[in-house]
């Protein structure tokens, strides 16, 4: 490759570069308000506390003596601390704001950011969280006609492993 040649392409690199990093840092604020208007945060916090009330539900319902259910029910709230920490939005944030600018186009994300602007945007938002819930009611319900035979499969591997030769 002749010296011009390699400097002109040199060149096109460089000039590719800038715009790919233009285009991700005019995209960042965009998402910033994208996620403070579907209040991102507060349903990460909300999740945060969903999970740390199943695991203390979950403590509650096995069977054991006071003690045990006051140990177990301390190691829960260690781990749900550390899950706590884990899903702080200052950590989470940027991640999804990497997420989103991998996935969405620019004019994607303005389209969405309009969306969520107008009346139509607000009420998806504010009944979104009530969706979500009757449809996670919905596959607790199916689940819950399902565990008997997926217990008895988990038993039934048991007692084959059992029986297999070693």
């Amino acid at each position: 490759m002749t010296p011009k040649i390699r400097a002109v392409a040199m060149v096109a690199l460089l000039s590719v570069c800038q715009l790919v990093r233009a285009d991700e840092s005019s995209k960042a604020p965009k998402i910033e308000q994208l996620l403070q208007l579907t209040h991102t945060e507060s349903m990460v916090t909300q999740m945060t506390g969903q999970i740390r009330g199943m695991m203390v539900m979950q403590v509650e319902s096995v069977k054991g003596t006071p003690e045990s259910k006051a140990t177990a029910l301390e190691w829960m709230n260690k781990l749900a601390d550390q899950i706590g920490q884990r899903m702080d939005w200052r950590k989470l944030k940027p991640e999804y704001i990497k997420i989103y600018a991998g996935v969405f186009t620019e004019e994607e994300i303005e389209g969405m950011v309009a969306l969520y602007k107008t009346p139509a945007g607000h009420a998806m938002v504010e009944k979104m969280p009530t969706l979500l819930s009757k449809s996670m009611e919905i596959g607790q319900r199916q689940m819950t006609g399902i565990m008997p035979e997926i217990q008895k499969a988990v038993e039934d591997l048991k007692q084959k492993n059992k029986n297999a030769p070693k």
